[in-house]
């Protein structure tokens, strides 16, 4: 991979979320952009529901730890590291909330031309006391 790099992608996205026996589904199907910047990928794209645009990106580090960050109203930004407990800050508009997430599957590939890649995350959210939900993401991107 070039130093740095740049392409648009087409990025395909689903969450299935399960919250006390409940099981509900997400999907996304946006334009988006992959870069490479620092040795780092960025994956970024507008996610758009109930009237609004927000911007979402993956940042997949150097040392296999993945960022999420949702750029909304309420500010989320998720680290995942594999079979680690990561302590995480959502702000919301009534003040800061302390998460948890623990990854239990972080996988990905990226085609060395940034073609095309999938990302696959399965992670439990919590607030270090109660389970608020465990989370199967499978992002995938192409030209």
């Amino acid at each position: 991979m070039s130093s740095e790099a740049r392409k648009n992608v087409q990025i395909k996205m689903n969450t299935e979320i399960t919250q006390e026996g409940e099981i509900e589904n997400f999907s996304f199907d946006e334009p988006g952009k992959i870069s490479y910047v620092n040795q780092q990928i960025y994956v970024s794209f507008y996610e758009h529901s109930d009237n609004k645009s927000i911007l979402v990106t993956l940042k997949i580090n150097e040392d296999k730890t993945i960022v999420l960050t949702r750029n909304a109203e309420q500010r989320l930004r998720v680290t995942f590291d594999k079979n680690n407990e990561v302590d995480n800050l959502y702000r919301t508009e009534y003040g800061p909330i302390q998460l948890q997430t623990t990854t239990k599957r972080l996988d990905y590939k990226v085609a060395d031309d940034l073609s095309n890649g999938e990302v696959s995350i399965d992670y439990d959210l919590s607030n270090g006391e109660q389970l608020f939900g465990e989370y199967k993401l499978r992002l995938q991107f192409f030209v």
